[in-house]
């Protein structure tokens, strides 16, 4: 594993990169599709090549559910099992706590379903991540909601620093797997600052920023990223986790982020919204795509807008709603990748300041 930064843009903290995993280069910035259960939604392998896509996330707790360990275990690990020949990133679950019952202890998070109760510990995220044989490996962690108190963010960074002692005592890894720290602490800088010096006292490779874009404000948003990646040594790999908004995944390569994942491009796609460069808009609410025979955006040369027209996708969001999705999937996960392909380039041609304003000023006009 090897981690060089090719180039730094002036008035900013954006950096590009090349980190080499036993499987391919990842080019940094990038944009990591989200796969939650071993697949990205209405997508197969071949279209994210396609794309482009470098590396996809998957999330162990998930994929412990179901299938379950023993299965993945009869295979050399995820990608084999889903047919997927390049970079791996697996999260361990402590997001995915608070979509259901749940409650949280020193051992780890007690689950409560209708039939049967079931506690994920730090131990069994580790694990199933080595089953699994994902590249990147993520610790358990725990992610409270802003907005929030000082000592409730004291306590779940405390106790994400705990985890990450337990995560790392327990990571064996196979070769080629690495396991990041994640920084927790809120929208407070002094407890960022702690989780750093504290994840860094433990030896972590690679880092993870945690805990944001999960309800601050922009500036919080903003203000917080800033003030961690600063934290964080230059020479290791930056990840922020959840961020899929195409504004707000610019304003993370702005504050020194390397690789970032969202469900936001097939969320979106779900909802009949599409991004262009011009802002999103939605297929199912305005008539006048009824006849649009535009592609999304004609600045997109994914295989939906080479192929199909917004008419045409207006036809299949009100008829045959499941190609539509696929359809839409396509576009927004390239446009996500691509976009931060393009902030790449921007960063290397020493540009990058005059992209980042000319996006967001033409992105925010919003409804295109």
């Amino acid at each position: 594993m090897k981690f060089t930064i090719n180039a730094e843009a002036k008035n900013s903290l954006a950096r590009a990169g090349e980190f080499e995993t036993t499987r391919n280069v990842l080019h940094t910035p990038c944009f990591m599709p989200v796969g939650t259960h071993g697949a990205v939604n209405g997508m197969l392998p071949s279209a994210l090549l396609d794309m482009g896509a470098e590396i996809i996330v998957s999330n162990a707790f998930r994929l412990s559910e179901h299938p379950g360990k023993a299965i993945i275990s009869k295979y050399e690990g995820l990608h084999e099992f889903m047919g997927w020949p390049r970079t791996i990133l697996t999260d361990s679950g402590g997001f995915q706590s608070r979509l259901r019952e749940h409650a949280i202890n020193e051992k780890g998070i007690q689950f409560y379903d209708e039939n049967a109760e079931e506690i994920w510990t730090p131990e069994d995220a580790i694990a199933m991540q080595i089953v699994l044989n994902s590249d990147f490996v993520m610790p358990l962690d725990i992610c409270v909601e802003l907005p929030t108190t000082y000592p409730q963010a004291k306590d779940a960074m405390e106790r994400t620093l705990r985890w990450a002692k337990r995560c790392k005592h327990a990571f064996q890894g196979r070769t080629g797997q690495i396991l990041f720290g994640i920084v927790q602490g809120a929208i407070y800088p002094d407890l960022r600052q702690k989780c750093v010096d504290a994840l860094e006292q433990l030896g972590f490779p690679a880092y993870a920023i945690g805990g944001l874009n999960v309800g601050e404000s922009p500036e919080d948003y903003r203000n917080a990223l800033t003030i961690t990646s600063e934290m964080l040594p230059r020479e290791k790999l930056r990840y922020i986790m959840g961020v899929g908004r195409p504004e707000a995944m610019l304003e993370a390569v702005n504050g020194g982020v390397d690789i970032m994942d969202s469900i936001i491009p097939t969320k979106y796609a779900r909802e009949k919204t599409l991004f262009t460069y011009r802002g999103t808009i939605n297929l199912g609410k305005k008539k006048q795509y009824r006849k649009d025979k535009y592609p999304i955006d004609p600045n997109c040369q994914c295989y939906t807008c080479r192929t199909v027209s917004r008419a045409y996708l207006y036809h299949l969001y009100h008829t045959t709603t499941t190609t539509a999705i696929i359809y839409a999937g396509i576009h927004n996960t390239t446009f996500c990748v691509r976009l931060l392909q393009d902030a790449r380039q921007a960063i290397l041609e020493d540009r990058f300041d005059r992209f980042y304003r000319d996006f967001m000023a033409n992105y925010t006009k919003n409804d295109a």
